[in-house]
């Protein structure tokens, strides 16, 4: 691809044409069909696109290595005649009403604070700095002088939309010399020096709040569960029974929100939680956050889970391995991050040993884990590199520094001709994470069923086209064939669906006020359950057009287009990293009550039990063996809200549409 169009575009350089496109953006089709031909054609050549000039050597020679002949992968197959269902956990945050590990506390982040008189605080900065946190456990050790307490994370946020579920005893439970409470409770009673038990009725609503008012150096394993669990938190199990019901039914779990990887700051291996830490989340760190301070969860807890549900795990590689120290301040100014850390340091991340110890991490987890070696492990770097959005832009300027960087360091763009982006950036150090995987794994004697993923978008399959040019030339660049870590990489997808509330698909209007009033009034006048069968039959038909924008049509031509380059490039399919219903809704139509309560009822009823099925036998039926995705499980959207999570399928204590039609999926 040999663009040079470039325009200023919300404060940084972004390429002509490559503007933020969102799952369902129908531009993309059939965009620049002369250079999509010469691509295609280049790769059946076998033929890079771009020129490999003045190739540098920061590994040395004794790197030189090929991929190691994995064991061959019993699972996940679809040799029991199902797909392969993914399912992705929602993040380690209070909020989050999945609640997937058994011991509560543990979703959180370990962001604490002293509160005193007269809302007197003291922040985690402050605290950490000052020794009054524990760096192995993450507990105070001590309560600052002239200070009531600490104040740790939550647990039940779901009690305020579903109470009585979450209604019960809860248990906190510490060891050596310390006190800790959950404020907000109907009561709670000392059960002994290192047991408390808190109970809540079912009609209340409020959080559970964990309160230290004693600390001391011996004060840790501090935890909170429901007591109905606790024979299970005795023997040592990691999920929910809920949650556990859940997972146990896909093949695999996908950890990219528990991992916090769109937000997180991580660069350093040394920043993943230590093993005795009483939380285990990055969500939510925030900025009186210490900053040197470790807070990323850690790979053997994902692991953990992945093996006590009997799947397999997806887990991700922050973006920033091996960023300098200046990518801290520079975090949140994607200009800086682009121009003053990824740019001018390229050569310097991709070389550095960070990369090493990452995956040696990874490795030693795995091993200790006994996680199998005939089961696939997904490993993916970052998320949705060409993103926009808040969280991710910062990903994408990153790695087109990297790119810029790169062009530099090898001269590649001597003539003036071509021009790297953030995909090559991305794929260029995506082969750098496989190289070092493998290299890990070669240090620990361990064979292992693995692939490196690698995530583009489906509506734009130049990313596709670009990441596995960045790929390839990263082992070019080092003398080494690329053939065979293509052959191992799988590209992968979303294959989001869009219900078409967005003007210009079901209902077409001149304006957002006309828009909305159409919406309004068909759902007045036809009725819930007639409009949602006519807006099931578009996403599946694709409607007058037989292709409309976001519908499974236009969704499958993606797909099909995307596994073509895929293939071309000499990667495999893997199939989707996220999928489902992405229907965020205009915000005019957010607002409306109305609105929200019909497509509660499309999602959750016999059309969203419709369209689910449809959705998974359409990607099955492109491809039986790729991977289907689940964004996200029991999540809920309630009556009146603004649809947030289009992706939820519903709590636990509730019957859903869309969990009817998952379930025949399923393994059970």
């Amino acid at each position: 691809m040999r663009f040079r169009n470039r325009m200023v575009y919300g404060g940084f350089v972004v390429w002509a044409g490559l503007a933020a496109l969102s799952c369902a953006c129908a531009r993309a089709d059939g965009e620049n069909a002369a250079a999509e031909t010469r691509i295609a054609a280049a790769s059946q050549a076998g033929q890079p696109t771009l020129p490999r000039i003045a190739p540098f050597d920061p590994v040395s020679p004794s790197d030189v290595i090929t991929p190691h002949a994995q064991p061959a992968h019993v699972f996940p197959t679809t040799d029991d005649g199902l797909p392969i269902m993914q399912l992705g956990a929602g993040g380690l945050g209070y909020i989050n009403v999945e609640e997937p590990l058994i011991v509560l506390s543990r979703a959180n982040t370990p962001q604490l604070h002293a509160w005193g008189p007269d809302g007197a605080r003291m922040e985690h900065d402050e605290l950490w700095e000052k020794g009054f946190i524990n760096p192995e456990t993450m507990l105070p050790r001590a309560i600052p002088e002239g200070f009531h307490g600490v104040r740790l994370g939550f647990v039940r946020f779901g009690a305020r939309f579903r109470p009585e579920w979450y209604a019960g005893t809860y248990v906190v439970e510490w060891e050596g010399e310390g006190r800790a409470t959950l404020a907000f409770a109907n009561r709670c009673a000392t059960i002994s020096d290192n047991r408390v038990e808190c109970d809540f009725a079912s009609d209340k609503k409020s959080w559970g709040w964990i309160t230290v008012t004693e600390a001391s150096d011996s004060f840790r394993g501090l935890r909170v569960y429901r007591k109905a669990d606790e024979a299970e938190v005795r023997a040592g199990r990691v999920l929910s029974p809920a949650f556990r019901a859940q997972l146990s039914g896909y093949k695999i779990l996908r950890t990219l929100d528990i991992q916090a990887i769109n937000a997180t700051r991580q660069r350093r291996v040394d920043q993943y939680l230590p093993a005795a830490s009483w939380a285990a989340s990055a969500t939510g760190v925030g900025k009186n956050y210490a900053p040197d301070a470790p807070f990323a969860a850690p790979p053997r807890l994902l692991f953990d889970m992945a093996l006590e549900a009997d799947v397999a795990l997806w887990m991700h590689l922050p973006a920033y391995v091996g960023a300098p120290d200046s990518f801290d301040a520079a975090f949140r100014n994607v200009n800086a991050v682009r121009f003053e850390v990824a740019e001018p340091n390229a050569v310097a991340i991709l070389d550095s040993d960070e990369w090493e110890k990452f995956a040696d991490r990874v490795v030693a987890d795995l091993i200790a884990s006994g996680y199998p070696a005939d089961r696939r492990l997904y490993l993916e770097l970052a998320n949705e590199h060409w993103n926009n959005a808040a969280g991710f832009v910062r990903g994408k300027a990153y790695f087109w520094g990297l790119a810029d960087g790169l062009e530099k360091a090898t001269g590649r763009n001597a003539t003036g001709e071509g021009g790297w982006n953030f995909s090559h950036g991305y794929g260029y150090a995506a082969a750098r994470m496989a190289h070092a995987f493998e290299r890990a794994l070669a240090r620990a004697g361990r064979s292992q069923a693995w692939v490196p993923v690698i995530g583009v978008q489906l509506a734009n399959h130049f990313t596709t086209v670009w990441a596995l040019e960045g790929y390839r030339a990263y082992f070019e660049d080092r003398g080494m064939d690329p053939a065979p870590w293509l052959a191992m990489a799988g590209v992968s997808g979303a294959s989001y669906y869009s219900g078409g509330s967005q003007n210009g698909r079901f209902f077409s209007a001149p304006d957002d006020d006309a828009h909305k009033a159409m919406w309004l009034e068909a759902i007045a006048t036809k009725g819930v359950d007639a409009l949602a069968r006519e807006l099931t039959d578009w996403v599946i038909t694709g409607g007058p057009t037989g292709n409309g924008p976001g519908s499974l049509k236009r969704v499958l031509e993606w797909r099909a287009r995307t596994k073509r380059f895929a293939l071309e490039g000499g990667a495999f399919f893997l199939g989707d990293y996220e999928g489902g219903d992405h229907d965020m809704g205009p915000k005019y139509l957010r607002a409306e009550p109305a609105f929200a309560e019909f497509m509660r009822a499309w999602r959750w009823g016999p059309e969203g039990e419709r369209v689910t099925r449809a959705w998974i036998e359409a990607m099955r039926a492109h491809d039986p063996e790729a991977v289907i995705a689940n964004f996200a499980g029991a999540q809920f959207v309630f009556a009146g809200s603004n649809l947030a999570n289009p992706w939820a399928d519903g709590h636990y204590s509730e019957d859903t549409g869309r969990k009817r039609a998952l379930e025949a999926y399923l393994r059970r």
